[in-house]
């Protein structure tokens, strides 16, 4: 590669044969040529290591780093751990993204002096889903609303310096809450209405299934979230979205619990959940209402 990559991108590996080839072409191809690949294998028990390792034969950007299953939210950690580009970004193996991408984010951060740019998205396959339950521009404030539609990591970048900065990594076995920290402590950040992300719907080459552990373990992020906003000072702003965060995981896990016959597991999140005014929450209402 030369150069010192101007954007690392970090993407998480499991079981993900069907898809990696297409999200490691969509890389390859990008405009933006200070690009480094880190591809973190967590743990698959198919050939997506041996299809990376052909990849690596012909592109020397590209980075293959094996390790015991984490979950999702330590294969990003692993990546973070190992990227030298001044900003960094992160696809999931069964996505893929324009080739234009990483370019367009790169020179939209360096003339703003922001220190996360963000895209929207687009669905795959293609759907009628309304891009503006998913997707918020950034119009210089920073609330509930805004947070619930871009925590996911995805189609941003990130600066190296912030996640420093602020020694952020994510949640072990969890994906996305915690990059709301990242979001809450960026100097700038700045957006660009343009779908240069393609999100596969259906499917998840994490192993996101119905696993009890799983929802506690969510219960415990969204605990472990509210907790580092409350020491950014950020709390009472943003209390009702938190609440609605947590409403949401014990509600979650609640079904699960049922589904597995935890009955000892659905009370408890069900004492909990009193607690919060969840028939009241703004948040609440606009999901039930979507």
């Amino acid at each position: 590669m030369g150069n010192k990559p101007k954007v690392s991108v970090c993407i998480p590996v499991y079981n993900a044969e069907k898809y990696i080839s297409e999200c490691l072409d969509s890389l390859i191809k990008q405009t933006l040529r200070e690009i480094e690949i880190i591809c973190v294998n967590d743990g698959s028990t198919d050939n997506s290591p041996e299809i990376i390792k052909q990849y690596q034969k012909k592109h020397k950007n590209i980075k293959l780093i094996n390790q015991k299953n984490q979950g999702l939210g330590g294969a990003r950690n692993t990546g973070i751990e190992n990227a030298t580009g001044k900003y960094v970004g992160f696809v999931d193996a069964d996505d893929f993204v324009d080739e234009e991408m990483y370019e367009a984010l790169y020179r939209l951060a360096e003339d703003k002096g922001c220190e996360i740019a963000m895209c929207s998205l687009r669905f795959e396959p293609n759907t009628q889903t309304k891009k503006h339950l998913w997707y918020k521009p950034y119009n210089g404030v920073i609330n509930g609303e805004f947070l619930d539609r871009n925590i996911q990591p995805w189609n941003k970048i990130v600066s190296r310096d912030l996640i420093e900065r602020i020694d952020f990594r994510f949640f072990p076995k969890n994906g996305d809450d915690m990059f709301i920290l990242l979001m809450l402590e960026a100097n700038n950040i700045v957006s660009v209405d343009k779908e240069y992300y393609h999100y596969r719907i259906g499917h998840s080459t994490m192993s996101n299934t119905f696993k009890i552990d799983n929802f506690l373990n969510f219960i415990k992020c969204t605990e472990a979230q509210i907790d580092e906003v409350k020491k950014m000072g950020r709390y009472d702003e943003l209390k009702e979205y938190l609440d609605y965060r947590m409403i949401y995981v014990l509600i979650q896990t609640m079904s699960v619990a049922a589904l597995v016959k935890r009955k000892d597991i659905f009370k408890e999140c069900k004492k909990t959940l009193k607690e919060y005014k969840y028939k009241t929450n703004v948040y609440m209402k606009k999901t039930t209402k979507a």
